[in-house]
């Protein structure tokens, strides 16, 4: 089994119908661990049983869960909590239409305890579990037959239908479902009849919960047990294709409308007035909420309370009267600068444009804002705006202060003198584009150095640099007299932002002379990667610990007198103190809560609707969407419509002996799926990749679209990845790498293959894709030691075109359906200090389009997170 962890959901009445095929759907995406409720052991036992024959790549176990019995409930919730901790999706799915008895009365109780008071008293005992989770959902499988409304329309086909056992307890459950949206899903402080409020306690826990998503859902006429005519030849839709629909929930796609009692055919909105989706994905973290406390940790609450969104990179102004901080709350990825009072009042837009903003801090005086933005040239820099008249001044990137533009070139995090006559801020203008491990690496590293400039864009000088280090975060002391800052190895400034090497990674906090840039002082000794520092009084240092055992908050006395003063422990980001050092600021964000499938993103182009989607998508003529399901399942290869409906799994890669530490990791899997015209078969790569390509073996396989059958192409003597197939289906284009290295052709017909380019050890090719019409073959080279470059080549290996310039790595390139070719691009430069990112490769990586014969560039994304694997689905494909 995949070491991953997965999302737990408990599915109720999950032994046939609706509830198995919700499990059903659920193991499909190899995310979930399903707990298979059922009342009768011996039919859940059966549900268990074909499930886990079906081998799919979630995992499930039975629960023995009948909703009348409270014992039963009691069990699961303390099941669920010894063995899991938490709980992800609750699934009140079991219900009774027909309940035996001998008179109406024992029927309507029967009823109402199945099918609402059971449901309602599971849903609460397992409330504490659902808190544990980022992104708790209940979803209540409900009935038309529960809508009043329709019960008094005679043009409904429900008019004449009796069942009052079933329909009024489905009224009853509507009900419970709107109670259970109110407390927990908007977060409405509790009272009872006498007016007496829940305990503070209780109110402080829910203040610190995610709000859950609340669902009353309507599947429709459905092929079930629950009478005689639920049966597919009185018109009953099959399970299959209602739980199509009920995955939409799930996966986050009806979401604004939580808290309604909605119907299975309720639209969702795919490009409605666009040409179509734009697919791609974004490593990122899921969640991200700024929290406020004491310095010691104390009395910790969301800043922004039920208003919490994405945020992140808080900053106290000087007199504690607000904090400034980044959102994304007018679009994931569309990052803004707000700011709000310690309080969480007063919220106010700062700054907001498509372009990315970031970073914001006010003036001593309150009457401008310092921050970093993208806004005239993509290019991270520091701007400044009146507050009073709105207007703006850049004051880096300008013919004043210029660095070489072929070269790294971003100014960020500013930070305002105590007298307000300077910006101090970090940059790495003017040094080289360098990947990590000494240059083998692709992935670019970053050099800082510090700067200074006034606030009208003049006297800009260097503060401190040193080579092959980066210096970040500057920050003044008190009286402005000196700068502090972080400083640690170049070469770690990788290794800060990914998770198998992050302990490794040193970090010192030093001090310089602003005027003279002399006099440097290390305030700081021994492991750990120490970052954000802070003065608070003249002698105290506050900073955050990244890594070690030691991560959180931490306070060194630089008198002498006490050392390291009450720290705090916890896995925290982007601390920012009050002036007076009392109080705190920082985010909390999380990895493990992936965007759906689908997860509609901030729009840049208005033509297209943006949209999430795991690595590799690639479209068949068909119109199916193949995808390496790598953030949302364990890189298996999974197929679906472009809706994100009617998943199936076509190659588990556990079939293939895979080490689960190295696809955890991301680095090993099923890559790269590509179609044949027919849509009838996939081809793809089998092994490990990237870094781990050097030790371990890679394949080309190809499997039956129908999951029914799959193959091996190659032997592994030489690691083979990457494969497209040409449109007519007879040829496999892949690359090479180890003992041999450059592009290779396989006729299908006699497996036989060609030399397309021979390449080098140092200087490689990869990752090639046919164009749509057959006559080129786009790839990525390794054109120098740090560079790689986005190129064209016919298939008889003449014609070769070198479509990029930029010193910047240009890579991960694919052919649109019209015949561009959209990449994956450095040359923009980072949008933040390389070391506050975390769990990512290329955190500048943006994405451009360009014609096929590199003409036209332009950039498609402006986030400050690493986009790539785009792919554009027009209306044709999405039913519009």
């Amino acid at each position: 089994m995949s070491s991953i962890v997965k999302e737990i959901a408990l599915v109720t009445g999950a032994n046939s119908g609706i509830g198995f095929e919700i499990a059903h759907q659920l193991l499909l995406r190899g995310k979930y661990h399903v707990l298979l409720g059922s009342r009768s052991t011996t039919k859940g036992s059966a549900a268990l049983e074909d499930l886990q024959a079906r081998k799919l790549s979630g995992s499930i176990e039975l629960v023995h869960l009948d909703m009348q019995n409270d014992d039963h409930i009691e069990q699961t919730t303390k099941l669920i909590k010894e063995k899991h901790g938490r709980l992800d999706i609750l699934f009140n799915n079991a219900a009774v239409a027909l309940p035996e008895g001998l008179t109406e009365r024992e029927r309507l109780a029967t009823a109402f305890d199945v099918n609402a008071t059971g449901p309602w008293l599971l849903a609460n005992a397992v409330v504490p579990l659902l808190k544990k989770s980022t992104n708790p959902r209940i979803i209540n499988i409900s009935s038309g037959a529960g809508s009043i409304g329709r019960r008094l329309t005679s043009e409904s086909p429900m008019y004449k239908i009796q069942a009052v056992p079933y329909r009024a307890s489905k009224v009853a459950f509507n009900m419970l479902s709107a109670c259970l949206y109110v407390e927990y899903g908007l977060g409405i402080e509790q009272v009872d009849f006498t007016g007496i409020k829940k305990n503070n306690v209780e109110a402080k826990d829910e203040e610190n919960s995610p709000k859950m998503k609340v669902f009353c859902y309507d599947p429709g006429f459905t092929a079930s047990n629950l009478g005689p005519h639920n049966k597919e030849e009185f018109g009953a839709r099959s399970a299959q294709e209602t739980v199509k629909s009920i995955m939409e929930l799930v996966d986050g796609k009806r979401d604004e409308e939580c808290g309604k009692f909605i119907h299975n055919t309720g639209g969702y909105p795919w490009a409605q007035g666009k040409q179509g989706v734009f697919f791609m994905n974004r490593i990122a973290p899921g969640t991200s909420e700024l929290y406020i406390a004491n310095a010691d940790g104390s009395d910790e609450r969301k800043l922004l309370g039920n208003s919490s969104d994405f945020d992140y990179h808080a900053t106290f102004s000087s007199d504690g009267q607000w904090i400034t901080f980044t959102t994304e709350r007018n679009g994931d990825g569309n990052s803004d600068v707000y700011r709000v009072r310690p309080d969480g009042s007063d919220l106010e837009m700062m700054t907001a444009t498509p372009s990315m903003e970031d970073a914001g801090t006010l003036s001593p005086d309150g009457s401008k804002i310092a921050y970093v933005s993208t806004a005239n040239g993509y290019k991270a820099n520091i701007w400044v705006m009146d507050l009073t008249t709105r207007q703006t001044t850049k004051l880096t990137g300008t013919d004043l202060v210029k660095g070489d533009e072929s070269l790294p070139e971003s100014y960020l995090r500013p930070s305002w003198s105590p007298d307000g006559r300077w910006i101090a801020f970090s940059s790495d203008r003017n040094t080289q584009w360098r990947g990590h491990g000494n240059g083998t690496g692709w992935e670019h590293t970053q050099e800082l150095s510090l700067y200074a400039i006034r606030p009208d864009g003049t006297g800009f000088k260097q503060l401190a640099t040193k080579e092959n280090y980066c210096l970040g975060s500057p920050k003044w002391s008190l009286d402005g007299k000196r700068i502090i800052y972080y400083e640690i190895y170049t070469e770690d400034t990788w290794n800060a932002h990914r998770p198998e090497s992050l302990q490794s990674v040193t970090g010192q906090l030093v001090s310089i002379d602003f005027d003279t840039g002399l006099d440097r002082v290390e305030h700081t000794k021994g492991s750990g990667l120490k970052m954000f520092p802070q003065w608070i009084g003249n002698n105290t240092i506050a900073y955050l610990v990244k890594n070690t055992d030691d991560e959180g908050l931490n306070y060194v006395d630089i008198s002498g007198d006490n050392g390291t003063l009450s720290a705090y422990k916890a896995s925290i980001r982007s601390p920012s103190w009050s002036p007076d050092g009392s109080q705190v600021v920082y985010e909390k964000v999380n990895f493990d809560a992936i965007r759906p499938m689908g997860k509609e993103l901030y729009s840049w182009d208005d033509q297209w609707d943006y949209r999430f989607t795991d690595v590799f998508p690639q479209l068949s003529i068909q119109g199916r969407l193949a995808i390496t399901q790598k953030q949302l399942g364990n890189s298996s290869i999974i197929t679906m419509s472009p809706d994100g409906t009617d998943f199936k799994q076509v190659f588990d890669v556990f079939s293939a002996n895979m080490s689960e530490t190295a696809i955890a990791q991301g680095l090993s899997g099923a890559f790269q799926p590509s179609w044949t015209s027919s849509g009838d078969w996939l081809v793809f790569g089998v092994g490990s990749w990237f870094q781990s390509r050097s030790t371990g073996p890679g394949t080309l396989y190809r499997a039956a679209a129908n999951g029914s059958f799959s193959e091996q192409l190659t032997d592994g003597s030489v690691n083979t990845g990457f494969p497209s197939y040409s449109p007519d289906g007879r040829y496999i284009v892949y690359r090479v790498f180890g003992g041999e290295y450059g592009l290779r052709i396989m006729d299908l017909e006699d497996q036989s293959t060609s030399i397309l380019t021979n390449a080098t050890s140092d200087n490689y090719d990869n990752l090639p894709f046919w164009s749509p019409d057959g006559s080129r073959i786009v790839f990525s080279r390794r054109v120098t030691y740090t560079n790689f470059d986005v190129c064209t080549i016919k298939p008889d290996g003449t014609g070769l075109q070198v479509l990029t310039s930029s010193l910047g790595n240009d890579a991960h390139a694919v052919w649109t359906h019209d015949g561009r070719i959209m990449y994956s691009t450095a040359q923009y430069g980072f949008r933040d200090e390389a070391a506050i990112y975390d769990d990512t490769f290329q955190p500048y990586g943006q994405i451009m389009v360009m014609n096929a014969d590199g003409s036209n560039k332009t950039l498609l994304v402006d986030s400050m997170w690493e986009d790539s694997m785009p792919l554009y689905v027009p209306n044709e494909f999405l039913g519009m």
